[in-house]
């Protein structure tokens, strides 16, 4: 089973180094992104990139829905 772990500010200097590791220990992140053309320099991970604002809690909503693998 994959362990899911979400990361908030993963564009960020630490959030970047933070989601590498964790999809390098086979972990597959969920990386939350607040501007989606940031989010481009983490797509070379295994990890769902998913746009939302921690100031927004409607957009906080999508973090918790599980992804369907097929479509990945």
């Amino acid at each position: 089973m994959v362990q899911k772990v979400l990361v908030t500010g993963a564009t960020g200097f630490i959030g970047i180094e933070v989601s590498r590791q964790l999809a390098e220990r086979g972990m597959r992140p969920r990386l939350m992104v607040r501007r989606p053309v940031r989010g481009l320099m983490l797509r070379n991970l295994d990890a769902d990139i998913m746009q939302a604002d921690i100031r927004s809690p409607k957009s906080l909503d999508r973090l918790s829905t599980p992804i369907d693998p097929k479509t990945k």
